[in-house]
């Protein structure tokens, strides 16, 4: 579906362009500098041709014309054969005019006998035809306009090379992970040979480690919003390394030539040169974009990287790119508005679609951002890809008449190798009934049979399309392995989460013995065993729902292995016993190999957890076990060849236990919990020299997020909001007080649309200072449209309580659906309002340095002040009006309010409410001084619980909240006292002022 889409699309885009207007691209040698710098000259030298005759066609169809071009080509020793044919060229290809080169070589002879200085030409005039040669006399200006264009030119051809020097740069770093990836694969003991002092340092420091000191997998806070997955340090230089490259490719031979006769002003030309350089470096390096995000993609098979590196790469050379069109976007911008045909030149298509390409290369970067792809990924991926399209096809129309169209074809090419791959894969698969089930850890097994020509992967992954009507065009990852019951048959793991999966766990409750069919295409295989072949004990480590691959991989290591001396051990770390009920055919067939196994389990069970475990699993079971009371015993004895620990296993301690005993060499290979996979890279960093043997490490990725978590990443998501807000504020507002001619550029229909119904406008028709009345004692205050941004407030604080909060059937934390639901929303009410309180305080100071920032007024200020209060209060109250529901139903109400951190909750809830009610406007009118006394003792109480809430980690919100507090009072004593108390001088005017 969404391929034909895009070819449909792009057959379009394909019938809108011309092929005329295509050009290749052609480099700016010496030849074309002086071409076009004496092309310059001659509009100062004199005229020759009418009016009608535009551009450099006179040149080529006048006679005396010709003659004073080669005289002026000539005062600079520039009158070569290679700048008489791009002479030639020109004429033919933009005039079809065809010249000799015999013919400039007499034009020239003539200019030396004919030529005649402007001074011997009666009521001479410059812009007047002329019917002779003129003398070029001015040589020293042509020099300079040849040195001018000298920059101006070569800034293109630096740019074009510093562009391909771009793609080198990532071809280099793809060379060296060939050879370094690919000779450990064909030359397996050579990691037994370079594991010398340097070789270990280098993995320790540069390799393996995470860029800080252990977070990789897990994600790094940046006010949850901005949340992100930090590269290792190695692509982290590798990373930064490309960005030093753009910075200096973007800075070297750019210099201003004094007197510049092009570009007035030295902040005009080196704001073109730039707006150039990155453009074009831009445009050559789109491509990189396509060929390290797509799914099938020749350069990880030569490299071996993982596609989690590729994605690495492919969204920071993203990030950079877009930052490049960005200042090429804005350089341009400045330079259409300085000369004052902004307007005229925004009506080019060309210019149309670039303004779209770099538009969408924006929305990619924000609409990329962890916290918005985790929540919405589905929503996400569409809107990628047809961002992605539009940028390209943007960038084509932007570039197809300057020579750089052939890039595009190259991105056209790599998109549309990596699609024609998946629809080849999917026809190969083929389309069989698949088998889905329903395990009791919420998980959905899916056995699929396969062909017999299709070659499973040890620790290799598929993206599986399940072929419902509604959502046949989602399609997720997952690790497999190939059934131990079935012959051609592949099984899937997938971990319930949310979307389509969740959706199928509601379906298959509903069906006998929660199980069904459905057809499923299959995309793949993708992936490689990690190459581990080499070493003498291998470790393999998986954590909940990451068995699948590690499973594979131990197995496929354990039966094809030669060396009976080979230790493989395998280590999965599950929180219930629940988690191992699906898994236990393939459990059971690890009794026929070579291969230690040890299972830990976490949770605590109770007794007869066993048995519900092995009811809801395919086991049939003798009586004579059912009859055991302890869990682990029961367990063990049904798995004689598998070791079962209950606990946390001490990773650091296994570790180097397999490290002292293995003859030569550790590989461990790990895939699970991001926390558990950052522990032993963390580990495995820490003993890597530490011994004369071997030390390998190799990973995959996988994340979960719970409610409290959610609560405090929507919370900082909703400070977000008003951080966005704010940040439009100031550009829009700082915008005209340091470009003030913007307000005349911007004055267009659009412009004034939004002027006209959403900034200037009240609310209503006419009332923003009026009051409006509601039955006297609720009158307010009305706002402006422009700002609504309240309104988006309530919609997305209203979203932020709902999202991510839903009732696990069979729940032994919460029995009924009614208490979760209720816990959740307490929960979450209490946390985002704790959070959003400091904005209180940010709106309402006096002394606010967000409003010197954004340069809202006061009034403006007071606005957002009051609605947020509003809704914070309205948070609290729903958090407490559930919690003693909760405290009630359960019967201990009166025993929980003993603690004083209920006490001083219930303090603040009230304090809150009895705030919103003083601060109506008929009460602050009437009596403002009790008003302002009342509005600070109560806000002050509202805050002060404080230090009960200490124990819940939100200690740093109310720092913050009390440092605003502060600092406000703070700057207006040292405003009094720098103002003084001087005797001020007071009377009675006629009107009682």
């Amino acid at each position: 579906m969404k391929l034909a889409f895009l070819w449909v699309f792009f057959l379009h885009c394909s019938s809108l362009t011309n092929a005329s207007d295509i050009e290749n691209y052609s480099f700016h040698g010496k030849d074309k500098q002086s071409f076009y710098a004496c092309g310059y000259a001659m509009r100062l030298i004199g005229t020759f041709c009418k009016a009608s005759v535009k551009g450099y066609k006179c040149y080529c169809t006048n006679d005396n014309a010709m003659l004073t071009f080669t005289g002026c080509l000539a005062t600079t020793g520039r009158n070569t054969n290679d700048v008489y044919k791009f002479y030639m060229y020109y004429c033919e290809e933009y005039y079809e005019v065809k010249l000799e080169h015999s013919q400039l070589v007499a034009a020239y002879d003539r200019y030396l006998t004919d030529a005649k200085n402007s001074t011997q030409i009666p009521g001479f005039n410059v812009s007047q035809p002329v019917d002779v040669p003129l003398i070029v006399a001015n040589v020293t200006y042509i020099k300079l306009l040849d040195d001018a264009y000298k920059v101006f030119y070569n800034n293109f051809d630096i740019a074009f090379w510093a562009g391909i020097g771009g793609m080198g740069y990532w071809a280099l770093v793809a060379l060296i992970a060939m050879v370094c990836n690919w000779g450990v694969v064909v030359f397996p003991e050579s990691r037994n040979v370079l594991n010398g002092t340097f070789s270990k340092l280098f993995r320790k420091y540069i390799t393996l480690p995470a860029l800080g000191r252990r977070k990789r997998n897990v994600q790094q806070n940046g006010f949850s919003l901005f949340d992100c997955l930090v590269p290792t340090r190695m692509e982290s230089l590798i990373i930064l390394g490309f960005f030093v490259y753009l910075l200096t490719l973007c800075a070297i031979e750019i210099y201003y030539v004094p007197n510049d006769p092009i570009f007035p002003t030295l902040q005009m030309a080196l704001t073109r040169y730039v707006a150039d350089r990155t453009g074009i470096l831009s445009t050559i390096l789109t491509p990189m974009l396509l060929l390290f995000g797509g799914r099938n993609n020749f350069l990880q098979w030569v490299t071996r990287w993982k596609f989690s590196t590729m994605v690495v790469y492919h969204r920071w050379i993203a990030r950079m790119i877009v930052a490049l069109a960005f200042i090429h976007s804005v350089g341009y911008t400045y330079i259409y508005a300085y000369r004052g045909y902004y307007a005229e030149e925004m009506k080019e298509t060309w210019l149309i679609w670039g303004v779209v390409a770099t538009t969408c290369g924006g929305v990619i970067c924000f609409q990329g951002l962890l916290f918005l792809r985790r929540r919405a990924y589905e929503t996400f991926l569409v809107l990628h890809i047809l961002l992605a399209l539009f940028w390209v096809i943007g960038v084509w129309f932007h570039v197809s008449i300057m020579g750089y169209s052939q890039f595009m074809y190259a991105c056209f090419a790599v998109w549309g190798f990596d699609r024609l791959a998946r629809v080849v894969r999917l026809c190969w698969f083929g389309f069989p009934k698949a088998t889905l089930l329903l395990l009791p850890d919420d998980t959905l097994r899916v056995e699929v049979p396969k062909p017999k020509s299709w070659p499973s992967i040890s620790g290799g992954h598929a993206w599986i399309h399940l072929l419902h009507p509604l959502t046949f065009w989602q399609n997720h990852p997952f690790t497999f392995v190939d059934s131990v019951e079935k012959e051609n048959t592949i099984v899937f793991f997938c971990k319930i989460k949310k979307g389509l999966t969740a959706s199928f766990c509601k379906k298959l409750r509903k069906y006998p013995g929660q199980t069904t069919t459905l057809r499923v295409a299959v995309d793949g295989p993708y992936g490689e065993p990690s190459p581990v072949a080499s070493h003498s004990t291998a470790l393999y480590v998986a954590g909940g729902s990451g068995i699948p691959g590690i499973y594979s991989e131990a197995t496929a290591m354990a039966r094809n292995s030669e060396n009976s001396n080979r230790k493989i051990k395998l280590m999965w770390v599950v929180r219930e016993l629940a988690s191992v009920a699906g898994f236990t055919r393939e459990l059971h067939a690890l009794k026929e190999l070579q291969m230690e196994t040890v299972v830990y389990i976490t949770r605590q069970f109770e007794v007869g957890t066993a048995e519900e475990f092995f009811n809801s699993s395919d086991l049939s079971l003798e009586k004579d076990k059912k009859s055991e009371t302890e869990p682990l015993s029961f367990v063990q004895n049904t798995f004689p060849h598998i070791e079962f620990r209950s606990g946390r296993p001490e990773l650091e301690q296994i570790i180097v236990e397999e490290l002292t005993f293995s003859q030569r060499s550790l590989a461990i290979v790990t895939c699970g919990n991001p926390i558990l996979v950052d522990d032993l890279r963390y580990i495995v960093v820490k003993h890597i020299d530490g011994t004369e043997k071997r030390l390998d490490y190799y990973e995959q990725l996988q994340v979960f997020l719970g409610n409290y978590d959610h609560s405090t990443y929507y919370g900082a998501g909703s400070l977000g909001y008003w951080a966005l807000i704010a940040l439009i504020a100031m550009v829009c507002n700082w915008g005209v007080v340091i470009f003030p001619l913007l307000r005349d550029l911007f004055n267009g229909t659009f412009s004034k649309m939004f002027r006209k119904y959403i900034t200037l406008p009240a609310l209503g028709k006419r009332k923003k200072n009026v009051h409006q009345s509601a039955f006297y004692i609720l009158i307010f205050d009305p706002f402006q449209i422009g700002e609504c941004c309240n309104l988006w407030l309530f919609l997305v604080s209203f979203v932020v309580c709902a999202v991510e909060i839903y009732y696990v059937k069979g729940d032994q934390i919460f029995l009924t659906k009614e208490e979760g639901l209720t816990r959740y929303i307490s929960d979450r009410t209490g946390i985002v309002c704790t959070i959003l309180t400091p904005l209180l305080l940010l709106f309402g100071g006096r002394n606010n340095f967000l409003q010197w920032v954004t340069r809202w007024k006061f009034s403006t200020m007071i606005t957002y002040h009051r609605w947020i209060a509003r809704m914070v209060v309205a948070m609290a109250f729903i958090h407490s009006v559930g919690y003693t529901w909760m405290y009630v139903t359960e019967g201990y109400y009166a025993e929980e309010m003993k603690e004083e951190w209920l006490i001083w909750g219930v303090v603040a809830t009230t304090c809150g409410c009895l705030i919103c009610f003083q601060a109506l406007l008929f009460l602050r009118r009437r009596a403002y001084e009790v008003f302002l006394i009342l509005h600070i003792l109560l806000l002050v109480l509202d805050h002060w619980y404080v230090v009960p809430r200490v124990r819940d980690g939100l200690l740093p919100v109310h720092v913050f909240l009390f440092c605003c507090l502060g600092l406000d009072r703070f700057v207006r004593a040292i405003r009094v006292l720098w103002f003084g108390f001087p005797k001020a001088e007071i009377s009675l005017t006629p009107d009682e002022t």
